[in-house]
């Protein structure tokens, strides 16, 4: 399992394979979490750049930091349905 976050911080992703992850989004005072499982060639493309090119847009992160990142959401924040 690998972890990065948008250079802006406004998504976090946990990356559990090539076709799976979940990505951790924040929209101003609201949060959303997708559970995403690559069926179609963008989606499996985007986890092969989040996993091998992202560093330009993306940084590593640790378990630890989303899932404080996580916690802050469900603290502070609305999660949208």
């Amino acid at each position: 399992m690998e972890f990065r976050k948008y250079k802006n911080g406004q998504s976090y992703f946990k990356i559990v394979g090539t076709e799976e992850m979940e990505e951790l989004k924040m929209m101003g005072r609201y949060f959303k979490l997708y559970n995403i499982k690559a069926t179609i060639l963008p989606e499996r493309v985007f986890i092969a750049d989040l996993l091998e090119q992202y560093q330009e847009f993306a940084e590593t992160i640790t378990a630890e930091e989303y899932e404080q990142q996580l916690n802050w959401c469900h603290e502070n924040l609305e999660e949208l349905e």
